[in-house]
């Protein structure tokens, strides 16, 4: 993996369309730019805030709603993530037009109404009336959720509540409380809001979390029954994990992490020994499969890798919120089997180069599939716990991964004979909106890597955008950095170096392609140091 992403400067290159795309700046114009003020659309909510979402078409396509504007605040088309990288990116360009079109999308989802009988539970599919004015709500989807599989479904198949999904936009509206810089944070009244609905929800999952830790994948939602299916063994219990000790980690409600603590100790000692990597994509998705299903051929139980991709984001938080590096040992060992489901070479008979993609499961045909920014962010953040170099080259594989296949989910999803062609278009947030918001926190807070990033303790480092890192040395008296960068492409503007965990009792000179190009403080090369074109 190692030299072929060294060799591969230019994999965030577009296959799709060769003739443009190549720098991370050309693809957050577009994505941010372009796309998403193509799909969004605006309108006030019952309440007379402004709202607004940007489509993915998906109602209309998987559910017959009879109308495009739809936001799905689910697990896989997440539009309060997007909506997150949005925001992010305008308050790097200071420009209010879109960070309001970004609020008004968490406007949105605070909209969804909560369940008063359910203790908290809410839809996760929203899409706007035909008419232009009704304002609809879903509780899950009809293409993939119980609806799909069940021989005979019930005549409300889709008024189930969706935990997977409900915990998932509740983390994600917790992560908006991230925006502290003056020009950035949101209002007090928004925070409260956030903290208030999400609140409201953890305590329903405290109350339908089992003895045994498991939160069960679906509840009905006039009764709040637990579905009888992935009732007693599911992966999906770690995307409720991860909310409720992210949720702690702001308000310190101690019953809020026990239930983490107890959902994650469920998910070491129960999913990840007899890999019972059970999610609803697993069986009710383009792998559709009875829920009892296992093949007895090869002795192996279907797995699906979100679950796992939450599981691992679960145990560091909890290894952040507890201090317990016993945590941290569990979440290297998820990262280490999720890894298993990333690509190390691209296929020869597949024309786009897909190293560092990810499929998806152990039962399912595809390349390069959309989830990759997701794994991205779990690469990230683990190697910022751990400096274990290998963690940063695969999330820098990942993260640049979605751009080859862009606008498409994934690749060669359709296997066999016309298998060297795109998925499908499956919409702005499962693949540019979902991987530029991955870039997005790769620049920003306590996890900027800039256009090329060095690690100076450790004597490692990596390209990030459109480039490579192929020497790096460290000479004293004084103190120089050396690098050698290539890059196959024409920079109009600066490279952004940064060089973490510097010595901060001496300046350090930095000499880039046999050019001094200056000597800077650790705090410096910590924020970024420009690196002119020429180099």
């Amino acid at each position: 993996g190692h030299d072929r992403l060294v060799a591969a400067p230019n994999l965030q290159s577009n296959h799709v369309n060769q003739s443009k795309y190549y720098l991370m700046d050309a693809w957050r114009q577009d994505t941010w730019g372009r796309y998403a003020n193509q799909v969004y659309f605006s309108f006030n909510c019952s309440n007379g805030v402004p709202c607004g979402s940007l489509y993915s078409g998906r109602t209309v396509f998987t559910d017959g709603f009879g109308t495009n504007n739809d936001g799905w605040f689910n697990s896989w088309f997440q539009t309060l993530r997007s909506a997150y990288g949005w925001y992010a990116f305008g308050e790097t360009q200071n420009d209010r037009v879109i960070m309001e079109k970004a609020l008004s999308i968490l406007n949105l989802a605070l909209a969804a109404p909560q369940d008063p009988s359910g203790g908290g539970a809410f839809p996760s599919i929203f899409f706007l009336g035909a008419d232009g004015h009704s304002l609809n709500w879903v509780d899950d989807s009809g293409w993939a959720g119980l609806c799909r599989t069940l021989p005979t479904p019930p005549a409300n198949c889709m008024d189930y509540y969706h935990p997977f999904d409900m915990s998932w936009t509740a983390y994600w509206m917790l992560r908006w409380l991230d925006f502290t810089s003056s020009s950035a944070s949101i209002s007090p009244a928004l925070q409260k809001q956030i903290l208030t609905y999400t609140t409201y929800y953890a305590d329903f999952l405290v109350k339908q979390q089992m003895p045994n830790g498991i939160i069960p994948s679906w509840f009905e939602a006039d009764s709040l029954e637990p579905a009888n299916h992935m009732q007693t063994a599911n992966s999906e219990t770690a995307g409720s994990a991860l909310f409720l000790v992210k949720l702690y980690e702001v308000t310190k409600n101690i019953t809020h992490l026990q239930a983490a603590i107890s959902g994650m100790q469920f998910i070491r000692d129960v999913i990840a020994p007899k890999r019972l990597w059970f999610d609803y994509e697993t069986f009710v998705s383009c792998s559709q499969k009875p829920f009892e299903f296992y093949d007895s051929y090869t002795r192996q139980n279907p797995e699906n890798n979100l679950g796992k991709i939450q599981a691992a984001f679960a145990a560091l938080e909890l290894f952040h919120a507890t201090n317990d590096s016993a945590w941290l040992d569990v979440g290297q060992s998820l990262v280490d089997y999720l890894s298993l489901t990333q690509q190390v070479y691209s296929h020869p008979l597949l024309s786009p180069n897909l190293l560092g993609g990810f499929t998806t499961q152990n039962t399912d045909s595809e390349w390069s599939d959309a989830r990759q920014g997701y794994a991205s962010d779990v690469y990230f953040q683990y190697y910022k716990a751990t400096s274990k170099f290998e963690y940063l080259e695969r999330g820098v594989a990942a993260l640049r991964s979605s751009y080859q296949v862009a606008p498409y989910e994934n690749w060669a999803h359709t296997g066999g004979s016309q298998g060297d062609g795109p998925g499908a278009m499956t919409g702005f947030h499962w693949c540019q909106g979902s991987a530029m918001t991955s870039y997005e926190q790769t620049q920003r807070g306590g996890m900027i890597f800039g256009d090329l990033y060095v690690n100076m303790k450790q004597m490692h480092g990596v390209g990030i955008n459109g480039c490579s890192l192929t020497s790096l040395s460290l000479s004293s008296s004084p103190t120089t950095l050396s690098l050698s960068i290539t890059s196959p492409y024409k920079w109009t503007s600066p490279l952004l170096l940064v060089v973490d965990q510097a010595p901060s009792s001496s300046n350090t000179t930095l000499n880039v392609n046999g050019k001094n190009i200056g000597t800077y403080t650790s705090t410096q090369m910590g924020e970024g140091v420009p690196v002119p074109a020429s180099n």
